[in-house]
């Protein structure tokens, strides 16, 4: 299976367990997203954030995540995955001043829409 990593990425997933064998990862420019399939990159993306990431786009960085959400609107599939429990974003166990209230709340809207 092949799998578009966006040149962006600054970290890329390494894909090297044993588990993704078979797994070739090919760097790429994509509209929307960290990864995607070839021959699929205007139909479906992967979005992956670590913690402070996340807090990032919930704070100080809003605005611009949210217009990558809405370039995701437009494709057949879509996920963020974060790269951290729920209960780090809800208890604050984060280097930030987002309250974790709104935090949680700001993922709440994001799904519902």
């Amino acid at each position: 299976m092949k799998i578009i990593c966006d040149t962006r990425e600054q970290l890329p997933f390494s894909f090297a367990h044993e588990k993704y064998e078979g797994v070739v990862v090919e760097r790429g420019t994509l509209n929307v997203g960290d990864y995607s399939l070839p021959g699929l990159t205007d139909r479906i993306a992967v979005e992956r954030k670590s913690l402070p990431d996340l807090v990032a786009c919930l704070g100080r960085e809003r605005e611009r995540f949210e217009r990558e959400l809405q370039r995701a609107a437009a494709l057949d599939a879509f996920a963020v995955v974060v790269e951290a429990p729920w209960s780090d974003l809800a208890t604050g166990n984060y280097q930030s001043q987002l309250n974790p209230f709104s935090g949680c709340a700001s993922i709440a809207a994001f799904t519902a829409r």
